[in-house]
């Protein structure tokens, strides 16, 4: 009997654990735009001729994190020349992780 109760209180721990996951309330749209902007920097760090994030926008707060869309610069440019910035789509986790989920421009 023990043993039952048991594995009901596992699982309903679990149901619990995926739920706050899934919610993830301690993730808010300024957490999650600096996520994606160190992410995609340290993914730049070690190249001189490399890429920079410009600007990030959180844009829907969505089941397990959000969608960041992020504006990005590459290539070493003088300062009077505006190339039109590159974006991708990030998705941010609630406990850190950065998915990129599309790119645009080229």
């Amino acid at each position: 009997m023990k043993m039952k109760s048991w594995i009901s209180f596992s699982i309903l721990l679990l149901v619990i654990i995926v739920f706050l996951c899934g919610w993830s309330p301690w993730l808010d749209a300024k957490r999650a735009t600096v996520w994606a902007t160190s992410d995609f920097n340290n993914d730049w760090k070690d190249t001189s001729d490399g890429c920079v994030a410009v600007d990030a926008v959180a844009k829907e707060k969505k089941l397990f994190g959000y969608d960041v869309e992020l504006f990005y610069g590459c290539g070493l440019q003088a300062r009077d020349s505006m190339p039109p910035a590159k974006s991708k789509t990030l998705f941010v986790t609630g406990v850190g992780f950065v998915f990129e989920i599309n790119q645009k421009g080229s």
